[in-house]
């Protein structure tokens, strides 16, 4: 994947309460192709905290050989969970350590 590269994470809890983030990556083509690709399906260790979120999807861009291409970031939460802010702070705060660089965030 040429250039920088775009994400969705959507995070979630299976029926039997175990909690998973999904990473979805997107980019265009030298061609001026939308691309995209499931880059993981990762179950969490812990709840979804920021913290918890932000460090599996720093491993997981490490893991592809991705983590330099980091562009854009757009994070799906679930309404209902207690102080959803406060989770969005967290793996921002999380994320642009890990990075150390600022990122685009959409949430």
């Amino acid at each position: 994947m040429p250039g920088k590269i775009s994400f969705t994470l959507d995070a979630w809890t299976s029926p039997n309460c175990i909690p998973f983030l999904g990473i979805t990556a997107h980019w265009i083509s030298k061609e001026w192709k939308l691309k995209e690709i499931l880059v993981d399906f990762h179950k969490l260790l812990g709840s979804h905290s920021g913290e918890n979120l932000a460090d599996a999807f720093v491993k997981s861009c490490k893991e592809f050989n991705i983590f330099s291409k980091v562009f854009i970031i757009i994070l799906f939460l679930q309404t209902f969970f207690y102080n959803i802010s406060l989770h969005y702070f967290y793996f921002i705060r999380s994320l642009v350590r890990s990075l150390r660089r600022t990122i685009i965030f959409y949430a």
